[in-house]
């Protein structure tokens, strides 16, 4: 499977015997890859299900493939991580969103926290939303996921740490007195946690007091001083190492 190319129409219906791609996923399977008719690739739902097609017919603004039956898909992992996200500076989003895609990431909330440098307008969150979400769909193509992880829409980071549900919720924190090793080591098995990262400033006083109001528990990732970006990956990676991976 890993050596045809995966793709996520518009549209797909599996009682159809077609499928037609168009937009960005056309463009790149054509003047990119390069692809010809009688290429087999791979298409994707985004909601669990991958199918293998042919290409039948490729026009200036579309790919019409033949499907020919579905395929055993690698599974989701077993935790489901909400990310939530205080707004970075620069790119750094864009990472955080393609390597939490990768890792496993069901669900992003970006946040803007009291001490946020960034800070956008309804006009640049709505393109940054599309950007964003063909980041995210880029990184499940690459990863071979099933589902397309949900970014939420931006809201302020007291919103967030009221209204985000999970088994677990974990305040990144490297002020905390506890360590999220001492945390865990007395967790029961989990299914769902969500983790909340702050800005380069780190979390207001007045958001850790919310975040314990709301459930939260403050915790630290280890004595290392970490860019916020790389502690992202690394509470995601040490979730689903523990609680995500059947392998």
């Amino acid at each position: 499977m890993s050596r045809d190319y995966q793709f996520i129409p518009d549209r797909l219906d599996p009682e159809s015997k077609t499928v037609e791609i168009s937009g960005p996923e056309h463009t790149h399977l054509k003047r990119v890859l390069r692809l010809r008719v009688g290429n087999t690739i791979i298409v994707a739902d985004g909601q669990g299900a991958l199918y293998q097609a042919v290409i039948r017919k490729i026009t200036g603004d579309l790919t019409r493939a033949e499907l020919n039956g579905r395929l055993k898909t690698i599974p989701e992992p077993a935790l489901k991580v909400t990310l939530i996200q205080a707004l970075p500076k620069s790119q750094k989003m864009k990472w955080i969103l393609q390597k939490g895609t990768e890792l496993g990431v069901s669900e992003f909330v970006p946040a803007v926290a009291e001490n946020c440098v960034s800070r956008l307008t309804d006009k640049a969150w709505e393109s940054k939303k599309e950007r964003w979400n063909a980041v995210i769909r880029s990184a499940v193509k690459q990863s071979h996921r099933v589902r397309i992880p949900r970014l939420r829409d931006l809201v302020p980071l007291s919103l967030a740490l009221k209204t985000v549900r999970g088994q677990v919720k974990l305040l990144c924190d490297p002020e905390a007195g506890l360590s999220l090793k001492a945390y865990l080591a007395h967790t029961e098995p989990l299914q769902e946690v969500v983790a909340a990262i702050g800005p380069e400033g780190g979390f207001s006083p007045n958001e850790r007091d919310l975040a314990l109001q709301a459930g939260f528990v403050a915790c630290s990732i280890g004595p290392q001083v970490l860019r916020l970006e790389t502690a992202a990956v690394k509470i995601i990676s040490v979730l689903q190492f523990l609680y995500g991976d059947d392998e």
